[in-house]
C-alpha cells in the first residue's frame, strides 16, 4: 500500500511529535537561562516539567518563546599536552 501526503496548499500541517533528543536540547536551552539569570528555579522547573509533558515540538518550543535565542555552547578547546602528541604506552604516559 502506498502513503500519499495530503498536505498541499492551504492544507494545515499536524504538529510533529517531540523525540527525547528535542526534549533534552530544550531543558539544555532552559538551563543556559537560568545561568544567565533570566529565570529563577521555579520558572525553570515549571518549564521543564512542561517540557517533558509536551507531546508536540510546538507546545514544548513554547517554553522558550518569550526567551532570546541562546548560541549553542562552544566546547572548550583541548588541552595542549605534549606527551599526549607522544605515542607512548598507557603504562608509560601514567608515569
Amino acid at each position: 500500500m502506498e502513503h500519499t501526503s495530503t498536505t498541499g496548499p492551504g492544507t494545515a500541517t499536524p504538529p510533529l511529535r517531540i523525540s527525547d533528543a528535542e526534549r533534552e536540547t530544550i531543558v539544555d536551552e532552559l538551563g543556559r537561562h537560568l545561568t544567565a539569570g533570566r529565570l529563577t528555579i521555579a520558572e525553570f522547573d515549571e518549564r521543564v516539567a512542561r517540557v517533558y509533558r509536551a507531546a508536540t515540538q510546538d507546545d514544548a518550543g513554547a517554553v522558550l518563546a518569550d526567551l532570546p535565542s541562546t548560541p549553542d555552547p562552544t566546547p572548550p578547546p583541548p588541552a595542549q599536552n605534549p606527551l599526549s602528541r607522544l605515542r607512548l604506552p598507557l603504562h608509560q604516559r601514567i608515569e
